[in-house]
């Protein structure tokens, strides 16, 4: 807190906790995380040569203070082909410009949105302002004395986002401060979320020198962002933190990225998987623009929670070596050597895997979309924990991931790369060779024909129709996924995965 006051006075700071006291206790289904959109956001104003420090999840999506002594709070939106709700926004960032009003705050006030829609968006007049907010005064009441006490007291004392503007609104909103609020406030049209990331890429590879530990540049820019992410997202981790938790100062996050460029470092690797993992969220929202918002905001989080799980996986070479052993198209041999090379090879070997990885967060989100979607009295905090992908992870087994959906019928399972997307066929007897020797009790592989087998038949019976009847530890089964919709246009349908890929008999008829 010392540190921080040099720069923003210690009242100032109070001022900015009392707000945020009504934001972090408001119930869980009111938090809608923009994932990804808003970090990348954060990241670009942070390399900003006027920003000194920026706040995720704070009083907005992003709050950037500004060495002059502005706050710019940001609401940031992604909407491709759907209409933003006006109103909505309008009024959320309304509330805290009144806030900050009532607080009597320091800073110089910039309300902004950063919106991403191909349409152009029309900023509303005063009346229809004043309408949002459903403002009948012309006059400013009286200043309020304790603003920390009052807005405890009158404000927070409901936990919903709605009832809070409302409550606030009906008490202090006034023509004047509409008026004020409209002439401080701005749209921003931002980029397709693909060319906005690649800019953020590109503006921190010009920000930090190149390095000879580097061969590929993409590579390293890949990296750049992943560790800028993952700096920025650790803070989504803490319970209800305070405002010095929260802050990201530039010079700090300068010197975190700096020290781990300038050395080879297992964190390089992890970088790399969470900016993998953050471009298959982007290009499954990309391709369908036209998801349900509440099948958006699960998906907010299950692609958080991954990005998290698999990055702190991948901090390690036991790590890195269940990811690939998991997902790669190449033998048993191939893949037991990659615990024997270097920093630098595995960095490649990781990179070879990207189409797999790919693929297998495609799945693995989707059957987790589908068990949400489908559970009748799904609530956003009490069941938070199913959109955590380490929930359906068994952690006994260390050389694969293996998954464990209590709805299934067997306790190991694992996800597997396709076989049918033009791979020659020596590729199905790799993962056989592969799995032969994990024996999971289920193989959820897109294109293999579904079935019982036994773990007893060589490699070259996986596909020639046999099955068995018996049931011991050397059965497994075949899911070939036809039932989990994963194409472009296809996440708005949900499954139900315990009648089709969780059942013993295929939908289709075929009896395991």
């Amino acid at each position: 807190m010392e540190e921080l006051s040099k720069s923003i006075d210690f009242d100032e700071i109070q001022k900015l906790e009392d707000m945020y006291l009504g934001d972090k206790n408001r119930d869980a289904s009111d938090k809608i995380r923009g994932f990804l959109f808003q970090d990348l956001v954060a990241i670009n104003y942070l390399l900003d040569k006027e920003t000194k420090y920026v706040c995720l999840e704070f009083l907005e999506d992003v709050d950037v203070f500004c060495s002059d002594g502005t706050l710019k709070f940001i609401q940031v939106k992604y909407y491709p082909k759907k209409n933003p709700i006006m109103k909505e926004i309008m009024t959320d960032l309304y509330y805290q410009y009144l806030r900050m009003e009532e607080f009597r705050l320091s800073f110089t006030k910039k309300p902004l949105l950063i919106i991403h829609r191909e349409k152009k968006v029309t900023m509303p007049d005063l009346d229809k302002m004043k309408e949002y907010a459903d403002c009948s005064k012309s006059e400013e009441p009286d200043i309020i004395e304790n603003p920390a006490a009052w807005f405890k007291s009158k404000i927070y004392s409901s936990n919903k986002k709605e009832e809070q503007k409302k409550k606030l609104f009906e008490e202090r909103a006034h023509e004047n401060s509409v008026s004020r609020f409209l002439g401080d406030f701005d749209i921003i049209k931002g980029k397709n979320i693909f060319d906005y990331q690649e800019d953020v890429a590109e503006k921190l590879g010009k920000e930090f020198p190149e390095s000879d530990i580097f061969e590929d540049d993409e590579d390293r820019k890949k990296i750049l962002l992943g560790l800028a992410l993952g700096y920025m997202q650790k803070r989504y981790t803490l319970e209800k933190p305070d405002f010095e938790q929260i802050i990201v100062e530039k010079k700090k996050f300068q010197q975190y990225i700096l020290n781990i460029m300038n050395i080879q470092s297992e964190e390089h690797i992890a970088a790399y998987v969470r900016t993998v993992v953050g471009e298959q969220y982007i290009t499954t929202i990309d391709e369908n623009p036209q998801i349900e918002t509440e099948k958006v905001n699960l998906l907010n989080h299950i692609a958080g929670n991954t990005q998290s799980w698999m990055s702190e996986l991948a901090k390690t070479k036991e790590g890195q070596y269940q990811i690939i052993n998991t997902v790669s198209h190449k033998n048993s041999e191939y893949v037991k050597g990659y615990m024997d090379i270097g920093i630098a090879e595995r960095k490649l070997k990781m990179a070879e895997c990207r189409e797999e990885i790919e693929s297998f967060l495609e799945y693995f989100w989707k059957i987790i979309l589908n068990l949400c979607m489908n559970k009748v009295d799904f609530n956003m905090e009490k069941d938070k924990d199913m959109l955590r992908p380490q929930t359906y992870i068994d952690n006994s087994y260390t050389s694969y991931i293996c998954i464990k959906f209590k709805e299934d019928f067997v306790d190991t399972s694992v996800i597997l790369p396709a076989v049918s997307r033009g791979k020659k066929i020596s590729v199905q007897g790799n993962i056989c060779s592969r799995m032969y020797l994990e024996k999971p009790q289920k193989w959820f592989m897109e294109g293999e024909t579904c079935g019982k087998k036994e773990y007893k038949y060589n490699v070259a019976n996986i596909s020639d129709g046999n099955s068995v009847m018996d049931v011991d530890e050397d059965v497994y089964y075949i899911e070939c996924m036809e039932c989990i919709k994963i194409d472009a246009n296809q996440w708005d349908e949900i499954e139900n995965c315990e009648k089709s890929i969780f059942a013993k008999n295929c939908v289709k008829g075929k009896e395991f």
